[in-house]
């Protein structure tokens, strides 16, 4: 379990370190605290905030009312989170903080966060000091200049891994790499959120399947390797004789909306990439691959072999209707996110499953890739905040909390939480750590709402209809978006270029 801790958010950081500015001076700064490093021995996982007193000051953080991240930052008290071992976690984080920086967290729950923030903001009101919300919504925020850049605020070091790089690679611009969100191991949901491909070993030994631990290993998890075997596996065993339902047995159980979203990031599909300069453009190079991409899945989608969830009301975050499905103990895989094996623990505890990442395009693919969904956290710090000691105290709160969250949050929710359901035998624990491993990010996912052209629909929403129906235009239609979507970029590099904080 080390071990897995240890590679767990080192492995997050897939895009290359990007430097993180840090000033000299700061509040009553003393020397500088002595602590002793994470288990790993790497410095990278323990912080370097000095011992500093901040005078009871009483920092504001407004996240996010929604199961799954609601627990991220806000935990009522020891006595009430005892049974519920994240939940203590959370609070003997927070409390570390506290009493580290003399200060006072102020934790608040909203529906929407940012859209709180930015009504606050427009009244002239500074009532929050730290804003946390999902990406596709953080994002916008950004572009409206409600966060200030985090690589200007002292004590807050991106380099370190328990921030995620490759989040950091998507969410920083310019030349400068002006900076405005972070997320890392001070979110859960960078890790509930993750897209898995969950397996019925029983059901694959029955049928003489090689078990899909052992084809990962030997590279052969391919999209024409999931298809191959799901073939002409449909019976008609449910409650209803002659109509297909989601209690037959299948092959594949998916959706059509967020479930789609996986196989872009699962096949190195990045629609939008950036320059050397740090600007974002409209990736034209990869559209041959975005085309042959997508007749794979519908290839997948269009099989008999293969049930299909319709519309965001069956398959969306929080949604349980495919684990379901596939707990029913017939088909043979299904697509979900990890939140939906963790709320449905008690279901799959009957029968022997496996777990293992979204199929690769082809054996010439080096790497697997997972993604994680746009409702992922992200977190900035008000521009409402104008003096650069208050700025440097919001710094060493959200340092100090995404090491502590490492240090204590990521080990209640995985060594002590879920160990017991995910790494109950060796198989499962390496496919977690090579799931973990090959966590990615992309522009058109974790900032999907920022360029809503293509008729009031991000790049994301409007490949999901394609990908997984039977339109042979893709080719075409993607060559349509081209001036729009440049169009859209344009105008966010030009405005955060001009942005002066």
């Amino acid at each position: 379990m080390k071990k897995l801790l240890c590679m767990l958010l080192a492995l997050l950081m897939l895009a290359s370190l990007l430097v993180a500015c840090a000033n000299d001076q700061g509040p009553e700064e003393g020397s500088k605290d002595e602590q002793s490093e994470v288990e790993t021995g790497d410095p990278n996982y323990t912080d370097e905030v000095p011992a500093l007193s901040f005078g009871d000051e009483v920092i504001t953080i407004l996240s996010k009312d929604k199961m799954g991240v609601n627990d991220e930052f806000f935990a009522e008290s020891s006595s009430d989170t005892q049974s519920d071992v994240v939940a203590h976690a959370v609070y003997t984080r927070n409390m570390a903080i506290e009493d580290r920086l003399d200060v006072k967290l102020e934790m608040l729950l909203e529906e929407t966060p940012v859209d709180k923030h930015s009504t606050a903001l427009k009244g002239g009101a500074s009532d929050y000091d730290i804003v946390a919300d999902s990406t596709y919504l953080a994002i916008q925020s950004v572009l409206k200049g409600e966060f200030l850049n985090l690589r200007d605020i002292q004590y807050i070091d991106l380099d370190k891994y328990y921030w995620t790089q490759g989040y950091n690679d998507i969410v920083s611009f310019g030349e400068n790499n002006k900076q405005y969100l972070a997320s890392g191991a001070l979110a859960l949901s960078m890790f509930r959120y993750m897209f898995v491909t969950v397996y019925n070993r029983e059901v694959f030994e029955d049928l003489g399947e090689t078990d899909l631990y052992e084809v990962v290993k030997n590279n052969e998890w391919t999209l024409d390797y999931q298809h191959q075997i799901i073939a002409d596996r449909y019976q008609d065993t449910g409650t209803t004789v002659n109509k297909k339902d989601d209690r037959d047995m299948y092959g594949l159980i998916t959706g059509d909306t967020v479930s789609v979203d996986p196989y872009c990031v699962a096949a190195n599909v990045q629609l939008v990439s950036k320059n050397e300069d740090g600007e974002w453009f409209y990736n034209t190079e990869t559209f041959d691959r975005t085309v042959a991409l997508c007749e794979k899945i519908q290839a997948l989608y269009n099989d008999a072999s293969t049930y299909v969830f319709k519309t965001a009301t069956y398959d969306d975050t929080g949604k349980t209707d495919i684990v379901e499905a596939f707990a029913a103990s017939k088909s043979m895989m299904a697509t979900v996110q990890v939140f939906a094996l963790e709320t449905n623990v008690g279901d799959l505890a009957e029968f022997d499953y496996g777990i293992a990442p979204m199929p690769k395009f082809d054996k010439n693919q080096e790497n697997y890739a997972t993604y994680v969904q746009d409702q992922v956290t992200a977190i900035g710090v008000s521009s409402s905040i104008a003096d650069e000691d208050t700025m440097a105290m919001m710094g060493a709160v959200l340092e100090c909390m995404a090491s502590e969250s490492y240090a204590t949050v990521v080990d209640a929710y995985y060594s002590t939480a879920l160990s017991y359901q995910y790494l109950q035998n060796p198989e499962s624990k390496e496919m977690l750590d090579l799931i973990y491993d090959s966590l990615t990010f992309d522009f058109s996912g974790a900032c999907s709402n920022i360029i809503m052209n293509n008729g009031g629909q991000s790049l994301r929403d409007q490949l999901r209809p394609l990908f997984s129906g039977k339109s042979t235009k893709l080719g075409s239609t993607l060559a349509k978006w081209e001036k729009s979507t440049n169009k859209a970029l344009g105008k966010v590099n030009e405005f955060l270029a001009d942005l002066e904080y």
